[in-house]
């Protein structure tokens, strides 16, 4: 097996849910194969987040803004029956 060498100035990490994980903690080589510690990639996905989800009211506003003017349209046309 090759030599496998990862040279960065910055540390690799994986982050889940506002979780970070160094890459250096979960993956390692044992009898020449390289291995993934799925155990602790795990107990880090199940944890509960470190930020809630904020939604942008200023993207709703827009989004609504842009629905309004597409159906504008729509009600603007007679109906033919």
């Amino acid at each position: 097996m090759g030599l496998l060498k990862w040279v960065s100035q910055r540390p690799v990490s994986l982050k889940v849910s506002g979780h970070n994980l160094a890459l250096i903690e979960v993956v390692y080589f044992k009898s020449n194969h390289l291995l993934v510690d799925g155990e602790a990639i795990i107990n880090m996905v199940d944890m509960p987040p470190t930020e809630r989800y904020k939604p942008s009211i200023v993207r709703q506003e827009a989004n609504k803004l842009n629905t309004q003017a597409k159906h504008k349209g729509l009600h603007d046309m007679p109906l033919d029956l």
